[in-house]
Parts: structure tokens; C-alpha cells; sequence
């Protein structure tokens, strides 16, 4: 379910998806400037989206930049879960250095 505060982006079958995130995230500071609003809950419309100009990206370039921003993807995983151990190993040290028995 969503309401009028999200917004979904479909693209064809030929258009991986990942690379449409990816040219969101490169144009998040300019999508900022699109939402219209007088709250907190600013509305980004369809007119707003529109205004975005996607490359004209050649297949066989996509297929490329998949290739690469999945790797992207897989390295920002592999970081998160060697984060998570880094802190639980700093966790478990403390409680060792600094417990009072």
C-alpha cells in the first residue's frame, strides 16, 4: 500500500532496475529540490519525476553498468557484515577491558 507521499518508478524489462537506482542516487540532491510541501511530508509528484532526464543509455552499456553496480552492491553487503562483526568484537573487548569483577 502506498499513499501520496511515495513514489513508484517502474522501468521495462530491458532497463535493469539497479541502474535506475543508481541514477536516483547520483540525482538525489536535485530530486531534493523537487518536492513541493509546506510540511515536514514534502510531495514529490509525477510532474517532478518527469522532469528527471535519463541518459539514452545503449544496451550494451547497461548491461555494463549492471555488471558494475551489482559488484557496487555486493562490496557495500560485504562491508556491512564486516562492520557488524568489527563491532562485536569491539563490544566483547570492552566488556573484558572495562567490566569491574
Amino acid at each position: 500500500l502506498v499513499d501520496s507521499h511515495v513514489t513508484i518508478l517502474r522501468v521495462k524489462d530491458s532497463f535493469p532496475s539497479i541502474v535506475l537506482s543508481y541514477f536516483m542516487f547520483f540525482q538525489e540532491d536535485y530530486i531534493g529540490t523537487l518536492g513541493k510541501g509546506s510540511t515536514n511530508q514534502l510531495e514529490l509528484g509525477r510532474d517532478a519525476i518527469l522532469r528527471l532526464s535519463i541518459p539514452d543509455i545503449d544496451s550494451k552499456t547497461l548491461l555494463e553498468y549492471k555488471n558494475v553496480f551489482d559488484s557496487f552492491n555486493q562490496l557495500i553487503q560485504n562491508c556491512a557484515k564486516q562492520k557488524l562483526i568489527l563491532e562485536e568484537m569491539v563490544d566483547r573487548a570492552c566488556l573484558e577491558c572495562f567490566s569491574i569483577n
